[in-house]
């Protein structure tokens, strides 16, 4: 049986939703109706005294400002309606803050873990991020940052190799950034420390290569971005870095867009990966551009992980988990069955849960509160490193 957990965070509750259709449309209504109802008082008021025209040149200005804020609010609850950064007005106001959870989610099977104490003379007691150039992406994608656990230095481990997490992280991530959306060292240094996982490496892949097309980690067009991993990524690492070459030591994750990747790549190679995890992702690709889109159609069925589940298409072998949060409208979408807007599918991670729910291969984390921010999904990250941790890493 697949293991689902729930965890919710706890929060206040008001009266109107944050993500209600009527507010949104109440403040817009207001935001062009202050300025007119000024207009009307003014042509009724004409002129008088001095003591009048500065207090209509005062209420003008009062007018202006009070319009300009509704306006900006009402755009604000329109966006938000939409993408679901924020579900909730105490989500909002900060007097929600997630929090790591303090048991385990999900069953995690403890392993032992190789302990490796630092020395003095490690060079790098904290690790280090190095970084390789990788051909076949523009300029700002080819470099690619590596962390390098402390342990990768140490005289005893010259001959040891490591294995190794390919994370992918948001759409605009990329090298120049050192994919730093998610921090990932600072968990992975913590639980190395801990023995709760092995040491590992940590490849930070962007969510593009060419032209600022977000190509989702697919072969579509021009954009060769799932070859690029696979074929090019993969063996240059494997041939600068002692890291391991088989799949039990390969482990592959990410956050949103590279959530699907993680995903994607995973159940599709299933003997290039031990296990994966996604944070927020959904479950076929999804292009900013149309036109990428268009050209990607013919592509959908054999890039989809619902449509492999639903022909169970899905190897014995595939281990990967889901952090996905029903109230995310940017990952988990409107339910059991996504919308479809001119000709592409939306967000998909309820229907992926519903249709994968039940197969071993799938273990899933559901959420309760938040939106679609790196903030509701950051506390996830040591639970799913270390449900990494009983597989290798």
């Amino acid at each position: 049986m697949t293991d689902i957990a729930w965890f919710a965070p706890t929060g206040g509750v008001m009266m109107v939703s944050i993500l209600s259709h009527k507010l949104c449309v109440a403040v817009l209504i207001a935001a062009f109706a202050l300025p007119l109802a000024f207009v009307v008082w003014r042509a009724i008021a004409g002129t008088g005294s001095w003591w009048r025209k500065i207090l209509r040149g005062l209420g003008h200005l009062v007018v202006i400002l009070l319009a300009q804020a509704l306006l900006i609010t009402g755009v604000f609850l329109y966006i938000n309606r939409e993408y679901g950064f924020f579900t909730s007005w105490s989500d909002l106001l900060g007097e929600v803050q997630p929090e790591a959870p303090t048991h385990d989610l999900v069953p995690i099977r403890r392993t032992k873990v190789k302990d490796i104490p630092i020395s003095k003379s490690n060079p790098h007691p904290n690790g280090q991020v190095s970084a390789i150039t990788v051909p076949g992406a523009d300029a700002q994608y080819a470099r690619v940052p590596v962390w390098l656990p402390p342990q990768y230095f140490e005289k005893s481990e010259r001959r040891t190799r490591f294995p190794v997490l390919f994370y992918i992280g948001g759409v605009n991530d990329t090298g120049q950034r050192d994919n730093k959306s998610i921090d990932f060292i600072g968990p992975a240094t913590e639980l190395i420390k801990g023995r709760k996982v092995n040491p590992f490496v940590i490849v930070f892949l962007p969510g593009k290569i060419r032209d600022g097309v977000d190509s989702e980690c697919v072969d579509v067009g021009p954009y060769r971005h799932e070859t690029w991993i696979m074929k090019i990524v993969i063996p240059r690492l494997e041939s600068h870095y002692r890291v391991g070459h088989e799949r039990g030591s390969r482990f592959i994750g990410g956050w949103s867009p590279g959530g699907y990747c993680a995903a994607n790549l995973s159940t599709k190679y299933p003997r290039a990966f031990n296990a994966g995890f996604s944070l927020g992702g959904y479950y076929h690709p999804m292009f900013e551009n149309p036109r990428i889109a268009n050209m990607a159609r013919p592509l959908m069925a054999n890039s989809s992980v619902v449509r492999r589940v639903q022909e169970r298409k899905i190897e014995r072998s595939v281990r990967f988990l889901s952090v996905l949060n029903p109230n995310d409208l940017q990952s988990w979408g409107p339910g059991r069955v996504p919308v479809v807007s001119n000709g592409q599918v939306g967000p998909d991670g309820g229907q992926f849960y519903h249709v994968a729910k039940g197969m071993k291969q799938f273990t899933f984390i559901l959420l309760t509160g938040g939106g679609h921010r790196v903030s509701v999904y950051t506390p996830y990250i040591e639970q799913s490193l270390q449900w990494l941790g009983q597989f290798g890493l």
